[in-house]
């Protein structure tokens, strides 16, 4: 079906598109009739070599046409968010290239629907020189079954915890006149990932033919890497650069990489001045990441920045049977009320650890009874949460908060949270960081990013480092000497002092 757009067809409702004023809008029959299809070719020309190749490849992409009728100059397009975005972009351009070759002629900017299916290589409006499709993670989505398959992704359930960061999101990927650059921020697990995904799904539905590419801050880095190594980088930025969604998550990790940095701010400076949306997610605020160069810092703060907190009450009690139901799991009512619960009693508990206690109990279950199937009682649920917590059955002490370890930690070791995100590496300030980590892992389910966000470490793989360091002396048994009072400790001695101090 073919359709005017927004009501601009008209000479009176598109005053802005005209190109000359009525008493110059006689178009000779010379030019009328030269032929259509060799005019639109002209015109397309003309707008290349104002505004350049590659913006007009980027904007017009493969399945618009320009078409010269008795009346006008006719671009039309597949959908209305392209409609817009040209008409916002290229109007003054087109208008000044229409008028050089066929003088008064009005322009009009039409949606026809039946352009999606169309074959890309018309005559009217020959296309930009072809994109070869990248192999290898992170390549980007195409239509016409090209690119890797993709996997549905699961309905995103929206709750006070996230629905700022939902709504900018979903405008990003479907609005024309929506904010070009969202960066939604929050803590590990509470379904950034999932949001993005999302965004990349709803971008698809609305406009079929859109060029996507969802990836991670990880694969943009060793992209870039290999691209220098293999002198391709070329090939990098129009694989990055040719878009009209680019996702990216864990943004966060580039920091401290300056060239990667420069690449990204390029890459973002020339996707937002052709008209690209660009979503992105980080465990921290821009302004909060440490060694983000500052242009950087400034580009991801100049679009809209969007909080996602740990789900609230509502929000789990809606998740608990959702996710369930995704893995095929049929809850008795008593066992939803105390997993949920169990949830509700740890203040830092994410989406990530509903899904985690949600395959605790299924295993459990089937290695408790097999015969129910993944029919799950209370008994298999309270079983199975009080084995994740590392608890004794019967025994059920209440959810310990990585600040309340930070605290006790600190009160027993005699240092300050100051000592602990700063660069000293006194013995006792290092014995601090690694147990803090140590009891995080144990007690709390953090992950390793989160541990270092908390003792204002700059990097998650000290932390990992400090794991793996303070295991070392719980099997080895060697006194501690740290001088402190608790020198001649065994670390596992130590261990128990901070728990029990903890109430555990």
């Amino acid at each position: 079906m073919t359709s005017d757009f927004a009501r601009r067809t008209g000479r009176e409702e598109n005053t802005a598109w005209n190109t000359a004023s009525p008493e110059t809008r006689t178009t000779p029959a010379s030019a009328r009739h030269a032929g259509d299809d060799d005019l639109g070719r002209r015109v397309r020309d003309g707008l290349t070599a104002a505004v350049g190749e590659h913006r007009i490849a980027r904007l017009l992409g493969t399945h618009a046409s320009i078409r010269c009728a008795d009346d006008a100059v006719e671009i039309c397009l597949p959908d209305r968010f392209s409609a817009e975005i040209v008409e916002r972009n290229l109007g003054d351009a087109l208008r000044l290239a229409a008028d050089q070759v066929i003088p008064g002629r009005d322009i009009r900017v039409r949606v026809d629907e039946q352009l999606a299916d169309a074959p890309a290589n018309r005559a009217a409006a020959p296309a930009g020189p072809p994109r070869t499709p990248p192999a290898g993670p992170g390549a980007p989505t195409r239509p016409g079954g090209q690119g890797p398959k993709r996997t549905p992704v699961p309905p995103f359930l929206v709750g006070a915890a996230n629905r700022v960061a939902h709504e900018a999101v979903r405008r990003a990927a479907c609005e024309p006149d929506a904010s070009d650059l969202v960066f939604v921020h929050g803590p590990c697990g509470v379904g950034k990932t999932h949001l993005l995904r999302h965004a990349a799904g709803l971008c698809r539905r609305q406009r079929p033919n859109a060029r996507i590419r969802v990836t991670s801050g990880e694969l943009f880095i060793s992209g870039y890497i290999n691209a220098i190594k293999n002198s391709t980088v070329d090939e990098f930025q129009k694989r990055h650069r040719r878009l009209d969604l680019l996702v990216i998550d864990d943004v966060h990790v580039i920091a401290g990489k300056d060239g990667t940095q420069q690449e990204l701010i390029r890459t973002l400076n020339d996707l937002l001045m052709t008209g690209a949306r660009v979503v992105l997610a980080s465990d921290a605020h821009p302004r909060d990441i440490v060694k983000l160069h500052a242009a950087l810092s400034s580009r991801l703060v100049s679009g809209v920045v969007a909080p996602i907190e740990r789900p609230d009450a509502d929000l789990v009690r809606r998740l608990v049977p959702a996710l369930a139901k995704r893995r095929g799991i049929v809850l008795d009512p008593k066992g939803q009320d105390i997993l949920v619960q169990r949830i509700l009693e740890d203040r830092e508990a994410t989406v990530r650890d509903i899904e985690g206690t949600l395959t605790q109990v299924q295993a459990m279950a089937s290695l408790l009874d097999r015969d129910r199937g993944l029919f799950l009682t209370a008994e298999h649920v309270r079983q199975a949460v009080e084995m994740r917590a590392g608890e004794r059955p019967g025994i059920r002490p209440g959810p310990v908060s990585i600040e309340k370890i930070i605290d006790t930690v600190c009160r027993e070791l005699a240092v300050t949270r100051d000592d602990l995100g700063g660069k000293g590496r006194a013995k006792k300030v290092v014995l601090a960081r690694e147990i803090i980590v140590h009891l995080g892992k144990r007690h709390t389910g953090r992950s390793y990013p989160e541990l270092a966000m908390a003792i204002g470490r700059p990097n998650h793989s000290t932390v990992i480092t400090a794991h793996q360091r303070f295991q070392q002396r719980v099997k080895t048994e060697d006194p501690i000497a740290v001088g402190a009072a608790f020198d001649g400790t065994t670390a596992g001695e130590l261990t128990t002092r901070m728990e029990r101090a903890m109430g555990l």
